[in-house]
């Protein structure tokens, strides 16, 4: 969401307030404030994201455009759980056990966040 970006991303709008002294603009920033937006996007799933930025002078100032091309989202398609010497193959979440227990599903949107709780419950 526009939230999420923003409060993602360091690079700030100058303020509204004419007394306020205005933050540089500072071009490295700005490509760490993308790379933050692609990390956003990749947990989400969307592992192609393109995002870039076009600066355009504006007088005393620099009017940024950043623009997101989100790309495909990755699903799951199998899942699988090797258990060391035991190996269980659950193309659709067969095991009762972790079928109930896992934040993850065939079909369903690859989620960092998802994938992590879902490894720490299989490591417990």
């Amino acid at each position: 969401s526009t939230e999420e970006v923003g409060s993602a991303i360091l690079t700030r709008r100058a303020s509204w307030k004419p007394w306020a002294e205005p933050a540089p603009f500072d071009p490295a920033t700005l490509d760490q404030d993308l790379e933050r937006i692609r990390r956003l996007y990749a947990r989400e799933g969307y592992y192609e994201a393109d995002v870039r930025a076009e600066v355009v002078p504006a007088g005393n100032e620099v009017d940024v455009h950043i623009e997101v091309e989100l790309g495909p989202v990755v699903r799951f398609e199998v899942f699988v759980v090797d258990c060391g010497h035991l190996f269980v193959a659950c193309a659709l979440l067969e095991c009762a056990a972790l079928r109930h227990s896992l934040p993850l599903a065939v079909g369903e949107v690859f989620r960092s966040e998802d994938y992590q709780q879902a490894r720490d419950e299989i490591l417990r």
